[in-house]
């Protein structure tokens, strides 16, 4: 083990390297995904370990981003929620080239950004080239037969319905639903076996969150908006009955908050 990893010394000389998920993301769905990781740490120990990374950090072209290609580099999964044009999702093809990760993007925008997605077999990318004025609606409209004979083999089937209910998951934004993307990612793209739940339907914009509280207002993309700090790191610790031995630069940062639970 490096001195850049976390492992966990559950005895006999075995250790677990904590897997490592990097957020690009504006979304302030802090909250819930802290809520989400506290209670994987309850119920699953000190598996997985998160960092957000905001796209407004990144917006003057003087910030270099040479600490986004570190978090890359560390990370097992990428998770990817850019909207607009922003700086950082102009840069990210470019960092993300020529490096094999599994990178999710969380909602269907710009093609660049769709073209970001690669897990297991499929590679969005490869599908924007082939129809970029056709592929946007097949995903909006979830047209998996479409995209299949797009695609020209059944290969990519599996991967493909991952990706729709990671969206699911996520666009329900509450921190169950955080919770099992987290586990569903972890069990489906890492060498981790964890128990999952399917996506559950949350309430249309504007009501009140699922357990009645109308404090908030309750989004399909952020669960129950709280105000909340924006620039959060985040990280879970311990698996039961194992000891943590951290050696880890994610908790090190300088120019991000951070928080460790």
């Amino acid at each position: 083990m490096t001195d850049n990893e976390t492992g966990i010394h559950c005895g006999d000389g075995w250790w677990l390297l904590m897997k490592r998920i990097l957020a690009v993301t504006t979304m302030n769905n802090t909250a819930s995904l802290k809520e989400a990781l506290t209670r994987i740490r309850e119920e699953h120990g000190d598996i997985v370990s998160i960092t957000k990374v905001y796209l407004e950090k990144y917006e003057d072209p003087r910030v270099p981003m040479d600490d986004v290609a570190e978090y890359i580099d560390e990370s097992d999964i990428i998770l990817v929620d850019i909207r607009g044009n922003e700086r950082i999702g102009r840069e990210l093809p470019g960092i993300l080239r020529d490096r094999d990760k599994t990178v999710i993007s969380l909602v269907w925008g710009s093609n660049h950004i769709l073209s970001l997605t690669s897990m297991g077999k499929l590679d969005l990318g490869e599908l924007v080239a082939a129809a970029p004025g056709r592929i946007d609606s097949l995903v909006r409209e979830r047209d998996l037969e479409a995209i299949l004979e797009l695609h020209g083999s059944d290969e990519i089937r599996d991967d493909l319905k991952r990706w729709f209910q990671a969206m699911d998951y996520y666009g329900a934004g509450d921190p169950d639903n955080l919770m099992n993307l987290i586990l569903f990612l972890l069990d489906s793209y890492t060498d981790l076996e964890v128990p999952f739940e399917d996506p559950v339907e949350m309430p249309p914009y504007g009501s009140t969150s699922p357990s009645g509280d109308s404090t908030g207002t309750w989004s399909p993309t952020g669960g129950l908006q709280t105000s909340t700090r924006s620039s959060q790191q985040l990280a879970c610790s311990s698996i039961q009955g194992c000891t943590s031995m951290t050696r880890d630069p994610w908790l090190r940062n300088s120019t991000v908050a951070s928080m460790e639970m």
